[in-house]
């Protein structure tokens, strides 16, 4: 086995992981581990896999939206920022990879609202309903079903890469869809984070199956070195810590009533002054001549 990155050998890292986060299924998983950039990739021991399967009533799709503030480093506060670093007005053309409820892109429009937003996923349902009166263009199904004329001013995407099972897939996208200074936006979870070395395979973003790779730093720019980088940044919310000791210790993510959560939100809060908030990193690239 080869890494779908680099193409350097594969050694195994964890054997027999199951679906401890949603336990949508019963089948078994190995990751293996690159010698070299030490991304991290999914092996199903089952002889075909459906990936859809992993992905009922997926609870990060679901949702309405609402307007976020900006104060505290989110996804959504990277985004605006490096919109306002890289465009000289408001009106540019953007696409979100994997839009899923359409969060972002509702916020975005109420921000720029001379914006060609754009947005695409395999399901739509929950954006089109979210998004019904914020003249954003939706797009159903795989990357592949834009239209390949369509280049953007920004490409970005909030948690999806480790979604995609061949990362070429990614890359062809941005080659496709890019221009010479076409900027990309992209967090992944960090797997150089405290929480991941303290839970490793309980690690609740570790999302065994539907989490297909885990990048490295050194993997994301093999994947994009026809981009150059421009900006990293960590950040997160330290639910990992309490969702992680959930996992391993059996206990549902989504159990609990309202004083659990309370913990839960106390905990969290005091985490911030001990431990670092990481678990998610954050990537700005620009395009070059290719």
């Amino acid at each position: 086995m080869f890494c779908k990155i680099c193409k350097s050998d594969l050694q195994l890292k964890y054997s027999g992981v199951s679906d401890i986060n949603f336990k949508m299924t019963k089948d078994i998983f190995d990751w293996y581990e690159c010698k070299v950039c030490s991304s991290l990739q999914i092996m199903s021991r089952s002889k075909e896999e459906n990936l859809d399967k992993y992905y009922d009533n997926y609870i990060p799709h679901k949702g309405g939206v609402k307007k976020r503030k900006l104060g505290r480093v989110s996804n959504l506060s990277i985004i605006v920022d490096q919109i306002e670093k890289f465009s000289k007005s408001g009106k540019f053309s953007l696409i979100d990879i994997g839009c899923g409820s359409g969060s972002v892109l509702y916020n975005l429009r109420l921000l720029y609202p001379d914006s060609n937003l754009c947005g695409v996923d395999y399901n739509i349902e929950e954006s089109e309903k979210n998004l019904a009166t914020s003249s954003v263009e939706l797009f159903q199904g795989e990357l592949d079903s834009i239209p390949k004329n369509i280049k953007f001013d920004f490409i970005i995407n909030s948690q999806l890469l480790e979604h995609i099972d061949s990362p070429e897939t990614y890359r062809s996208f941005l080659c496709r869809h890019s221009h010479v200074s076409t900027v990309v936006v992209l967090d992944i979870p960090n797997i150089s984070s405290t929480s991941y070395k303290f839970f490793g395979k309980y690690w609740v973003h570790l999302d065994t199956p539907r989490h297909r790779v885990h990048y490295t730093v050194d993997s994301i720019k093999i994947l994009l070195d026809n981009f150059l980088l421009k900006e990293k940044r960590f950040f997160g919310d330290n639910y990992a810590y309490t969702s992680s000791l959930k996992n391993k210790f059996n206990i549902s993510l989504q159990s609990g009533g309202i004083v659990v959560r309370l913990v839960e939100r106390f905990i969290v809060e005091i985490s911030r002054l001990f431990l670092k908030v990481d678990d998610k990193v954050s990537f700005t690239f620009v395009g070059k001549e290719r």
